[in-house]
């Protein structure tokens, strides 16, 4: 009795401390589960894939299919940030919880808990047992800087509980691995793999090192072989693997048959710098300050070890410098195992240290494409992230013994005080984050309420000036999640081929071909994007700096400001599209960047533009084009006309071309109007094909273009 009173106190002792650091961290607005006031960000879209999923009568494969977002192919919530395994474990109260629900803030708060209890178990190992050294290292480890920094909005990352309850059972396999603890093991990558892929590659490499050390460590087990112990080896690495993968597969992280979905763009960019361990970035320390580093996107490398960490390390060599030799024993060489692998593949195949280049290596793009799937490299350092800390906190032991207590209860001072800035920013953060857009207006809930379904036209996927900007996912998704309507535009992490490909192209050209479905509203960034469109019972007005079209009783047609004309294509006169002579303007719908004096790039998966033709019989187009091409990375275009398939062209040179594309009587619209879309799935960022970075996804340059309406169409 008296065991388990004790368990039950210390257990009170991690919540309270981990709940009452959460409440500091990000207030109570964020852990109240019936508050979503706070939510914007990637907590925001994780919060529209668990309400999109909630929906759901019935739970499909892979578990946290959500068949109204990504309409009308449905969208798995996995790559939402949005933890399927949660999500799925409370789909069936989603009847009692309150609408406006969400789990991220109280999960952050488990996540606290939790991380103070590993790091209790893995301090109070390294310490000789001893329980207070161990709760004062469960503290350096539950405010570890990489852990706390993403509850600013990457909830899905906070779940570094796995990764230390890993290096716990790594920690345990000084001589053998029961199977018990195997099995513990594959539950824990089962659960890792349920939550964030990149938590789930962390823990399969501790626990396949955990058993590789197995075979190394001596003396070895009576009646163990060495055959015996591989196979014992082999059989718990197969274990951790398969079951990470069979929750990667179960809640849709891993799509059979879409694995071109996986490569990312911002590989060698979202990485780690060498200087990450003493660098606090954005949040200067008691001692230390933002240092220089190639890229401000390497804050997805953070990894500031924080001056308590720092201190403990740096004292204990000082004061016993031979304690380095125990990083050199034996059983030491699968730590350094987690360590260098962490290390490279955090570095990318593009390390830096500060602001300079250490090495770019040059690989084929199979391997590429591998690598890219974690293309924000600079998380996966955290396995030797916390084997460092495990190591200061180990070294302050070996070099002091008992009075460990006080140089670790000094680290946890000095942590606290240096990193304050980064704990109040955080809490300020949130604390003036608001959910509020012009979508919460009556006019626009009234939409919601009398349509089934939302398209966004382009979809958020699609390009960045889809309707609502950057925000616009949550702006259109919070209206739709709200009233149980589909919609097609959301945010996710990653995008298959075949939804860029429907979203971005085949359903913008059915709209141009067949016009607007009932039952459907419309949101459009220009009134001229609405003039080629059969408009049915919709009637189309601007509305919050967008055209909106809707059905309303007893209106139809276009508002006059909506009712503007689009400009003729003058035969055998030459458009431009050069900054210096921006004649083309009049003519642009979505997908184009800004224009720049040679011309004007395309940006996105798909770009459209409209234009008046005068002849009925039909005319030729000619375009002046500079491709984003080149002989390793061929650039695909498919023209479409008013919905009708035009031509296809293909590029692998960035020399400038001309090209010309036949318009067809059947083509133009009845009043003369002609809606060219121009699909692009080869569309990519420079810095993916080793260039000088650019935020534009691009594809093809524009330089000029001009109608010849005299010349007949070739048929």
């Amino acid at each position: 009795m008296r065991v388990w009173l004790d368990k039950f106190i210390a257990g009170g002792l991690f919540a309270a401390t981990g709940v009452c650091f959460a409440i500091y961290v990000v207030g109570l607005r964020v852990l109240n589960p019936f508050d979503v006031s706070w939510l914007k960000g990637d907590a925001a879209t994780g919060y529209l894939g668990w309400k999109f999923f909630r929906q759901e009568d019935h739970l499909t494969f892979p578990l946290g299919w959500a068949s109204s977002l990504g309409y009308p192919l449905g969208e798995p919530i996995a790559y939402l940030d949005s933890m399927p395994l949660v999500a799925s474990i409370l789909w069936p109260f989603r009847h009692i919880l309150p609408s406006d629900f969400q789990y991220f803030g109280a999960w952050f708060a488990l996540c606290i808990i939790l991380q103070f209890y590993f790091g209790y178990r893995i301090s109070r190992r390294l310490t000789g047992g001893q329980q207070l050294s161990g709760i004062l290292g469960g503290l350096l480890f539950m405010a570890a800087p990489p852990f706390i920094w993403r509850s600013m909005e990457h909830f899905a990352l906070t779940n570094h509980w796995l990764i230390l309850a890993a290096l716990d059972f790594y920690l345990t396999t000084a001589r053998q691995v029961s199977r018990r603890q195997m099995a513990v093991n594959g539950l824990l990558c089962f659960v890792a793999g349920g939550l964030n892929p990149y938590i789930a590659a962390m823990v399969i490499l501790i626990s396949s090192a955990a058993y590789l050390r197995g075979l190394i460590i001596t003396p070895a087990l009576p009646g163990r072989t060495l055959s015996t112990r591989i196979l014992f080896a082999a059989s718990g690495i197969a274990i951790s693997l398969a079951s990470a993968v069979f929750a990667l597969l179960i809640f849709g992280f891993l799509r059979p048959g879409e694995g071109g979905s996986y490569p990312g763009a911002g590989y060698t960019i979202y990485s780690m710098n060498l200087l990450a361990l003493i660098d606090p970035m954005k949040f200067p320390g008691l001692l230390l300050n933002a240092m220089p580093v190639l890229s401000s996107d390497q804050h997805e490398g953070y990894n500031y070890l924080g001056l308590g960490v720092i201190f403990l390390g740096c004292g204990a060599l000082a004061w016993r410098p031979q304690i380095l030799t125990t990083l050199f024993r034996r059983e030491a060489i699968f730590g350094w195992f987690i360590v260098f692998v962490s290390l490279f593949l955090a570095l990318s195949l593009k390390a830096s240290v500060g602001s300079v280049v250490a090495y770019n290596i040059p690989a084929h793009d199979i391997v590429l494409n591998v690598l890219r799937a974690f293309r924000a490299s600079g998380r996966l350092f955290w396995p030797a992230y916390y084997l460092i800390m495990c190591c200061a906190i180990g070294a302050s032991y070996a070099a002091l013994g008992d009075k460990a207590r006080t140089a670790l209860f000094l680290a946890v001072l000095i942590q606290v005080f240096d990193l304050r800035p980064m704990h109040l920013g955080i809490h300020r953060e949130w604390s003036m984050a608001s959910s509020a857009v012009f979508t919460d207006d009556p006019v626009w809930q009234g939409v919601g309420r009398s349509h089934r379904h939302l398209v966004v036209v382009p979809a958020w996927q699609c390009g960045s000036d889809s309707p609502g900007g950057l925000q616009g996912y949550w702006i259109f998704g919070k209206l739709a999640a709200a009233h149980g309507m589909t919609i097609n535009s959301f945010y996710a992490g990653r995008n298959s081929p075949k939804q860029l490909s429907f979203f971005c192209n085949e359903q913008l050209a059915d709209i141009e071909k067949n016009g607007f479905e009932s039952n459907t509203a419309y949101v459009l960034n220009t009134e001229r994007s609405v003039r080629p469109v059969q408009l049915g019972e919709h009637f189309c007005r601007r509305l919050n700096g967008v055209v909106l079209c809707s059905q309303i009783t007893g209106k139809t047609g276009r508002a006059r400001v909506v009712d503007n004309a689009v400009p003729a294509l003058p035969a055998n006169r030459v458009v431009s599209f050069r900054s210096t002579d921006d004649s083309a303007t009049p003519f642009l719908l979505d997908g184009w960047s800004f224009s720049e004096p040679w011309g004007r790039w395309t940006e996105g998966y798909s770009a459209s533009l409209i234009i008046q033709v005068a002849a009925p019989q039909g005319a030729t187009l000619h375009f002046r084009l500079k491709p984003f091409a080149t002989a390793s990375h061929l650039q695909r275009v498919q023209l479409s006309m008013n919905g009708h398939a035009a031509a296809r062209w293909s590029f692998d040179s960035s020399e400038e071309t001309n090209v010309s594309v036949d318009v067809l009587p059947e083509m133009i619209d009845p009043n003369g109007f002609l809606s060219i879309r121009f699909s692009l799935p080869d569309a990519q960022y420079p810095q993916e094909l080793g260039l000088p970075r650019d935020d534009r996804r691009r594809a093809i340059g524009f330089i000029s273009m001009n109608v010849d309406e005299e010349r007949p169409p070739r048929r």
